[in-house]
């Protein structure tokens, strides 16, 4: 089902996205990458790219997708979710583009004044100072953020939102977070580096799976059953942040949504939308619980 096709009505703010069509390949690459090497599928994200009234936009379309048939409105669940929680994180506008296709666009977070690097960048300096390959499992890996960082303090600060992302993942069982949905945002003068605001939430799972257990990719650190157990006894922040975002109910989470973008609750695809963030939310408590005592 196309879901955000369905809950969309007359009421629903949209923007209608064209393209400047005077804006060169080698303009999108610069605003993409901007002091960064290479990305992979460089391609496919400047197909996304949208310049429109002095402003770019990211758009994703809607279209079926049956291993993340939620992946559209997983995007605005893990914008509310991190909204709620006061993390830096990208807003959504309801899109159309020229062939009136049905999506998401987000508008570019990047500011001059800051450099942006993918999370590669963790891995390129990990690898410099230690010598060693990355261990993507290893719960050090959150001490080691100190490699990237101007002072104790902004290794305080960089570290809790770190682990912010990480629980968030969690809750959400986001399954992609990997280089190249992640970035580090860097003052050039003071050197103080922090993430970037948050984006895409598009490959989430609706539970995790008794045989294989939990297994989330991510940047800094790959979640699974015996990491998530060492994570909350180190990092009570970690620990409390992830208690308070179980407290934060999908279901109701998207009745705000709906509100908030004015779609229509009155149908099918909202329905069926509730009832799975709801036997989502039931199922995290039930399956986080156990690590949180």
């Amino acid at each position: 089902m196309l879901y955000l096709k369905n809950l969309i009505t007359e009421n629903t703010p949209t923007i209608k996205l064209s393209n400047d069509y005077s804006v060169s390949k080698e303009e999108k690459k610069e605003i993409l990458l901007t002091n960064n090497g290479d990305l992979e599928k460089q391609d496919d994200y400047m197909k996304m790219m949208y310049f429109m009234n002095n402003s770019w936009y990211y758009f994703k379309e809607e279209e079926e997708n049956f291993g993340y048939p939620f992946y559209l409105l997983d995007e605005l669940m893990g914008s509310f979710l991190a909204q709620k929680n006061n993390m830096k994180v990208v807003s959504y506008f309801i899109a159309k583009i020229k062939n009136k296709k049905i999506g998401l666009a987000s508008k570019n977070f990047k500011q001059e004044r800051f450099l942006y690097y993918f999370g590669k960048h963790y891995y390129d300096i990990y690898e410099k100072y230690t010598h060693l390959s990355y261990a993507p499992f290893c719960v050090e890996n959150i001490e080691n953020l100190k490699l990237l960082c101007v002072s104790d303090e902004n290794r305080e600060i960089l570290t809790e939102h770190i682990l912010e992302m990480l629980a968030l993942d969690i809750y959400m069982l986001q399954k992609d977070r990997n280089s190249a949905n992640l970035q580090f945002e860097k003052n050039p003068i003071t050197k103080y580096i922090d993430l970037a605001p948050l984006y895409d939430f598009s490959n989430c799972i609706p539970k995790v799976e008794e045989k294989s257990g939990l297994d989330l990719q991510g940047v800094i650190l790959r979640i699974t059953d015996r990491n998530i157990q060492i994570l909350i006894k180190q990092y009570p922040y970690f620990e409390n942040f992830l208690s308070s975002l179980l407290e934060t109910k999908m279901s109701t989470t998207w009745e705000e949504i709906c509100k908030f973008y004015k779609f229509n609750q009155n149908c099918a695809a909202f329905e069926e939308v509730y009832n799975y963030y709801k036997t989502k939310e039931e199922s995290q408590r039930r399956y986080l619980g156990m690590y949180l005592k």
